[in-house]
């Protein structure tokens, strides 16, 4: 009985480190993602949809990333074009 309790502890922590520590690091090597991120897009999509949440939490923020990445590049380079299109006028006496 003791054997089957120590065997059941064992287990219930190896799996508490390997999915709140492990995993976060492994994937954002991974992916361009933080350890901390990937833990809280893995129990937010744990939350929600339990199992199939958690499966597809890190493509899921991967793609939110990518997404967000690319439209504030895109913004950047509608100012920067419309920021070298403007000539500023010189100052004036009241300046």
């Amino acid at each position: 009985m003791e054997g089957r309790g120590a065997a059941l502890i064992f287990v219930l922590v190896y799996q508490q480190i390997e999915s709140n520590l492990l995993q976060p690091l492994l994937y954002s090597q991974g992916v361009q993602l933080n350890g901390l991120v990937i833990l809280i897009a893995l129990l937010v999509g744990g939350q929600l949809l339990g199992i199939p949440g958690a499966l597809l939490a890190i493509p899921v923020a991967e793609i939110i990333r990518i997404v967000v990445t690319e439209i504030l590049a895109y913004r950047r380079s509608r100012q920067e074009a419309s920021g070298s299109a403007v000539v500023p006028s010189p100052p004036t006496a009241s300046e």
